[in-house]
């Protein structure tokens, strides 16, 4: 039910950010720390800081990278799993005591926001992506 919510959220933002700055609106940011308020801001920070890249292969298949201080994070599509310690602590051992981590998030958001940078890749790039080749 939080994760549906979450996800109309999303579209409302996607909805409204076309022509804006990219940032969320006021009641965006609320309503977004509303849901994760422990989350959000460091998600933003984050996303400021260094953005949130989709890997495209000629297939299609996308993976979203994004650096969180020195370390590397790639989500793949379907964008519901992280490999961070806060989603394997929150999401997996509790039991879904918290469903997304800040960069499953920051995933979500940049691509409502529409600030995505997209960079097309061979499919054996795709395929290190995916590996940890180039973690």
């Amino acid at each position: 039910m939080i994760l549906s919510a979450f996800y109309a959220l999303l579209n409302d933002i996607h909805d409204s950010a076309s022509g804006r700055s990219g940032e969320p609106s006021a009641a965006h940011l609320s309503a977004l720390d509303a849901f994760f308020p422990e989350l959000i801001r460091p998600t933003l920070h984050m996303i400021d800081r260094s953005g949130v890249t989709c890997h495209i292969e000629p297939a299609g298949r996308k993976a979203y990278r994004m650096k969180d201080g020195q370390a590397l994070y790639t989500i793949l599509e379907p964008i519901k799993f992280c490999c961070c310690e806060f989603f394997e602590e929150h999401a997996v051992l509790d039991k879904a005591d918290q469903l997304l981590c800040k960069h499953l998030i920051a995933t979500h958001l940049a691509k409502a926001l529409g600030i995505l940078q997209e960079s097309i890749e061979t499919t054996e790039f795709q395929a290190g992506i995916i590996s940890g080749a180039y973690f």
